[in-house]
């Protein structure tokens, strides 16, 4: 982040000064007061069942140099600045587009229901072969993710990769009026958020639809034809170019564990993401590329085939270990589901499948296991590390319905330790169900690898 003073703070927020100097400056953003280091404005939000006033004065002690505030203290430190706003929350929003505002590089944002992370690393690793580039890091995504993002920003980007999801109405385009894009990436949409959106394809294609601006440019997945009618409406209202991958330009060529070689528009490249799903995102880069080349950005041929061949991405039918097989999805609704069930096919016919499973209560499970267990042989639940989690008991009494063993660990960590000792070399085990449950059973692999590996 740039060195912003007090006087800048103040232009981008519309804040009252109630104690300190404009000459003062920051040089970081933090809504935790935990993490409030030395120079960083610290921003306390408000929820439910928190008010981060309450901890203004911890921050300020740990070194953040002032506040926003939507509370007045009751008294000021010395040596320190605080700004009064109507709303801390639509304050960071101000701040993070005004910021935002003072950079002249590409920013692509992306949204959608499924592949939109994996669509981000395939795009931020091609584009950061000849730009150095800003992408969202983790689930930094939301309304408060996104703007502490581009917060991040500093004078040695020359490019951003902005993911944005949601978990609320009218989420997509608040954050839209933040990134201002230059290309709009809309990945795979699907049934998700039906509680927020409703239920029909339409309707959610319309919420993601916020994306798109005028003066951007669109680029899609190939999308069902109630999804595609909609985003080429609003495109051709609003004046946007919209690309859509062309499914057919997809010929593959290769396909094993170990990754997948394929042709889209005459041209080979190499990727080492599993799944036919995965094609289908390689285009949406490969479009996203050719846009921001038309837009007169440079990336040569050599950097894209670069950037697609080193992508990685955790979670996503992640191989960790052979002999057994051992593979991780953070898969969470009924398409990812399929998709995981599709692959698990594809990659693995014949063999004995255990499902290690944890889910969150909020999600469509019922429709996510119809589509899982054809391929399995026995389950084990786990509760996912989540206060959102289904306890594992509960998961594991709806799973006995399919007429497979059922096997119920209240650790997700504990149900992988269980599922090795159990499996024989040639099967497989697929965690499955929950980005919580994915990431304690991925540190659990790891530190087990590392001890018996010695370090």
């Amino acid at each position: 982040m740039r060195r912003l003073t007090v006087s800048e703070l103040l232009t981008a927020t519309g804040g009252t000064l109630l104690a300190g100097g404009e000459s003062a400056a920051v040089t970081s953003v933090s809504t935790d007061s935990r993490k409030a280091g030395e120079g960083a404005l610290f921003i306390p939000l408000t929820g439910e069942r928190f008010d981060g006033h309450d901890y203004i004065d911890k921050a300020l002690a740990l070194g953040a140099a002032g506040c926003l505030c939507a509370r007045t203290p009751t008294a000021f430190l010395p040596d320190k600045f605080y700004i009064a706003v109507p709303d801390t929350r639509l304050a960071l929003k101000a701040l993070a587009s005004w910021y935002r505002g003072q950079f002249d590089i590409p920013v692509v944002q992306i949204t959608g229901s499924v592949g939109k992370t994996t669509t981000k690393e395939m795009i931020a690793s091609v584009v950061s072969q000849r730009y150095r580039t800003l992408k969202t890091a983790e689930n930094f995504n939301n309304d408060i993710g996104t703007p502490l993002t581009l917060l991040g920003l500093d004078d040695t980007c020359e490019a951003a990769v902005i993911e944005t999801g949601m978990d609320h109405f009218g989420e997509i385009r608040y954050l839209g009026e933040m990134v201002r894009p230059h290309i709009a990436v809309i990945t795979n949409i699907g049934l998700d958020h039906t509680e927020i959106l409703g239920g029909t394809l339409a309707q959610i294609a319309r919420e993601k639809a916020g994306i798109l601006k005028p003066g951007t440019c669109a680029v899609s997945y190939p999308q069902v034809p109630e999804v595609r009618s909609v985003l080429r409406e609003i495109c051709a209202q609003r004046g946007i170019p919209l690309t859509e991958v062309a499914v057919s330009a997809i010929v593959p060529l290769t396909d094993s564990v170990d990754g997948q070689t394929f042709t889209y528009r005459g041209a080979e490249y190499a990727l080492p993401l599993l799944g036919a799903h995965q094609l289908r995102n390689a285009a949406v880069a490969l479009e996203t590329v050719a846009a921001l080349r038309a837009r007169g950005w440079r990336i040569p041929d050599a950097a894209v085939h670069a950037g697609l061949a080193q992508v990685r991405w955790p979670a996503r039918f992640e191989l960790l270990r052979r002999a057994p097989w051992f593979v991780l999805d953070g898969g969470h609704n009924p398409q990812c589901a399929q998709t995981v069930a599709d692959n698990l096919a594809r990659y693995f016919p014949g063999r004995r499948i255990t499902l290690l499973v944890g889910v969150l209560a909020d999600k469509d499970y019922p429709a996510m296991f119809a589509a899982l267990d054809g391929q399995a042989a026995a389950y084990i639940a786990a509760t996912p590390r989540s206060p959102r989690a289904l306890p594992a008991a509960e998961l594991g009494e709806y799973l006995k319905r399919f007429g497979k063993p059922v096997t119920v660990c209240a650790d997700p960590a504990q149900a992988a330790e269980l599922a090795l000792a159990y499996a024989a070399p040639e099967e497989v085990i697929c965690a499955v169900g929950s980005l919580y449950m994915a990431g304690a059973i991925r540190t659990y692999l790891r530190r087990e690898n590392d001890e018996n590996s010695g370090h």
